[in-house]
């Protein structure tokens, strides 16, 4: 690299309006060679990724004003927050408010997530509806959780009721309810044997359902068809 090449000149908040600068080179990062370096005579200006230069062409000898620099550098931050959005997605779904609160914590600004989100919404990459309903059947599914516990969770991962209850009822069947209350008192029934008193019995019993997140009603006729 040009030694004259190797200092940093200030960012554009510190020039004056009319100030400008002209691009001497740009070169690609060598650690990250999705990345671009930009180099004006007084130093290095500013790194950006792919998606920034395709979406703001440079080259050398192009002038920039200070509106140019804080333009292509709000692109760059969106690129940046957008990556790190889709990161999160890409291990597993996510609800929206989820999304959110993981970008607010990273000091974001909440507009720009927002602006982003709607984005990802529009194009199908986050469905508050979907992923209702997929993590309230898994839940059911595979962990034999009750409605009311699902919906707990959903509620806080901030999907909105009518979905959730949507969700739930798609997912847990009455009846499959009853049968999954069912299933879990036989596979405990060595424990509450272990009670002799009925009715101490029946509260034990009503009480592990009800940690599971079942309604008293379908517990009850749960535990009624269980001891008979």
């Amino acid at each position: 690299m040009d030694a004259s090449l190797k200092t940093e000149m200030p960012g554009p908040e510190h020039w004056n309006e009319e100030d400008q600068v002209t691009i001497k080179e740009i070169q690609v990062q060598k650690k990250k060679r999705d990345r671009f370096s930009v180099f004006s005579e007084q130093g290095f200006l500013f790194g950006l990724s792919t998606e920034t230069f395709i979406k703001h062409p440079l080259s050398s000898g192009q002038s920039l004003h200070r509106s140019d620099v804080q333009r292509i550098l709000e692109t760059e931050h969106r690129f940046t927050v957008q990556a790190s959005l889709l990161q999160y997605i890409s291990r597993r779904s996510h609800a929206r408010k989820e999304l959110l609160q993981k970008a607010q914590k990273k000091g974001h600004d909440t507009a720009l997530i927002e602006s982003i989100l709607d984005d990802f919404e529009g194009k199908g990459w986050i469905d508050d509806q979907q992923f209702a309903e997929s993590f309230a059947r898994d839940k059911a599914r595979f962990k034999s959780w009750g409605p009311q516990k699902i919906q707990q969770h959903l509620v806080q991962k901030g999907i909105e009721r009518h979905v959730v209850d949507e969700a739930i009822a798609a997912a847990i069947p009455r009846e499959e309810a009853l049968q999954t209350c069912l299933q879990l008192l036989l596979k405990k029934k060595w424990y509450f044997d272990k009670t002799e008193d009925k009715f101490k019995r029946k509260q034990k019993m009503m009480a592990y359902l009800m940690q599971r997140g079942f309604t008293s009603h379908v517990c009850l006729k749960a535990i009624e068809q269980s001891l008979h």
